[in-house]
C-alpha cells in the first residue's frame, strides 16, 4: 500500500513493467505491482530480503525506519 501512495503522490509510472516484474517473485498478481515496480525503477525500494532482494513482502508491515 505504501508503494501505491508514493506512486500517486509523485505521479510515477512504471517504464519497464514487464521486464521488472520478474525482480520480485512475490508481487505477480498484486493490484499494487505497477506501483511497486515504479518505485523500484527509481531506487526507492530494493526489496525486503537483503542481500538477494528477490522479495518485496507486499503483506509485510512498514516500519518508521524503512
Amino acid at each position: 500500500m505504501s508503494a501505491a501512495w508514493v506512486k500517486s503522490t509523485f505521479g510515477l509510472k512504471s517504464i519497464y513493467f514487464d521486464i521488472v516484474l520478474g525482480v520480485f517473485s512475490d508481487i505477480a498478481g498484486s493490484v499494487h505491482a505497477d506501483a511497486i515496480i515504479a518505485i523500484y525503477e527509481r531506487g526507492i525500494t530494493k526489496g525486503c530480503n537483503p542481500p538477494l532482494n528477490t522479495l518485496y513482502c507486499p503483506e509485510g508491515l512498514l516500519t518508521r525506519g524503512q
